[in-house]
């Protein structure tokens, strides 16, 4: 059952640091919010009989590493409040807006964090394969989805799944799930969009700025065991550009999964949107407006 909604930004912040484990969370575009979800530290031990939620309303534009750094909830210079990620030398700062926080069991629903993804899926083009980057088909397929406009459809690091809701006048929407997503840089809404493979030079302007795995896991050429026996980086992810009206995005992921939505299936935002545990509310009736 739920324990306690808290509101209130110093008890807020004040509860999160008692928490950890906070990489486990999702983006509801709809709503603009981000949930998250932590362990209790006991010691150098996690209660795992028990989970914190956090949810986020947030302002964009804001930047969304995987797996990256310390997380805090604390005051920003100007009076409001920001989501912090610390680590490497880097800092991400996420608006936020409205936030409120419950402790539940950990048996407790978490529909926003493992939406059921296992659905058809009509299409799947990798980014990068073991023998080349952006193989001559995906290329293909890219120069395809050129002119439509592209919106959020969700985020969930549970699944490393970032989704975008790609639309042309007269045509079939697709779905476009970038999947094992590592960093995302790009705006809410694009319209006349173009994807494609980074430049040499937008690959150096950009690594600067990047934790250090996505960074080595994304440009360097090395696989496998070195000749001395230190393991190298394995390259994992391509640096995707996304280009339309409202400017210049990024994703780092190493494939899609195109699928035409089916009107009777709920959206990635629907069930995300459910009460995240017995007694809680729905995201569409906890924030005001």
């Amino acid at each position: 059952m739920l324990t306690s909604w808290i509101d209130g930004w110093e008890p807020l912040c004040a509860l999160v640091r008692q928490w950890t484990g906070w990489h486990n969370w999702a983006y509801v575009p709809d709503s603009r919010t981000l949930l998250f979800r932590g362990a209790r530290r006991h010691g150098e031990d996690l209660d795992l009989n028990r989970s914190a939620y956090a949810a986020l309303r947030v302002r964009h534009p804001f930047v969304l590493p995987v797996d990256f750094g310390e997380h805090s909830l604390e005051r920003s210079p100007d009076g409001g409040c920001v989501w912090a990620l610390r680590g490497e030398g880097l800092e991400f700062l996420i608006p936020v807006e409205h936030a409120a926080c419950f402790e539940a069991p950990m048996s407790a629903p978490a529909n926003a964090y493992h939406p059921d993804r296992q659905r058809p899926v009509d299409e799947f083009f990798h980014l990068l394969t073991f023998e080349e980057s952006f193989p001559p088909r995906t290329l293909e397929r890219l120069e395809q989805l050129a002119g439509c406009t592209l919106e959020w459809a969700g985020f969930t690091v549970g699944h490393r799944e970032f989704g975008l809701l790609a639309t042309w006048p007269g045509r079939e929407p697709r779905e476009l799930w970038f999947e094992r997503a590592a960093y995302v840089d790009l705006p809410l809404r694009m319209d006349h969009a173009v994807l494609r493979p980074a430049t040499a030079a937008e690959n150096r302007a950009v690594r600067p700025h990047l934790p250090h795995s996505v960074a080595c896991s994304t440009f360097e050429e090395r696989w496998g065991v070195e000749p001395d026996g230190v393991t190298g980086w394995a390259k994992l992810w391509e640096h995707l550009v996304v280009e339309g009206d409202q400017g210049v995005g990024r994703v780092f992921a190493d494939g899609v999964s195109v699928r035409v939505p089916r009107p009777e299936e709920p959206s990635f935002s629907q069930v995300a949107s459910r009460p995240m545990g017995p007694g809680a509310p729905a995201l569409d009736r906890l924030w005001p407006g």
